[in-house]
């Protein structure tokens, strides 16, 4: 039976899209990193909701 290694392709070709953004636009802001953490943890979307509220 082989390993599922999908989420390693994943990971390595966002990686390869994510040096590439910086190549062209520069490296991301403490901000920017902080952000996409949170939206990554799944914390932004309990924030937006609660804000809504």
């Amino acid at each position: 039976m082989r390993p599922d290694t999908s989420h390693f392709t994943r990971n390595r070709l966002v990686g390869e899209e994510l040096r590439r953004y910086e190549e062209e636009h520069g490296a991301f802001t403490d901000e920017e990193l902080a952000a996409a953490q949170t939206r990554i943890s799944g914390t932004a979307e309990h924030e937006e909701s609660a804000s809504a509220a």
